[in-house]
């Protein structure tokens, strides 16, 4: 699998978060720190297609068609 380099630029607050946590939980770096939410929220969508998917099996009606990149739930999420 071919790996892609990307840059992000973070304010100090979330930076601070970011290194806190990271030393909390065992990160060697912030790319295993990044690829371990990456791979988590992947999980969730996942797991959310899979519930909605069993839930319209249940009720008869028609599945949801699957959305790319979480993006209507991350519309419906109400943010902090």
């Amino acid at each position: 699998m071919a790996i892609t380099s990307m840059n992000i630029a973070l304010n100090q607050a979330l930076m601070d978060f970011v290194a806190a946590d990271m030393r909390e939980n065992g990160y060697a770096s912030i790319s295993e720190y990044l690829r371990a939410l990456v791979r988590e929220r992947r999980r969730e969508r996942d797991e959310d297609q899979l519930v909605a998917l069993a839930n319209a099996v249940r009720s008869g009606k028609r599945p949801p068609t699957p959305v790319r990149n979480g993006a209507k739930k991350a519309v419906q999420r109400k943010r902090p």
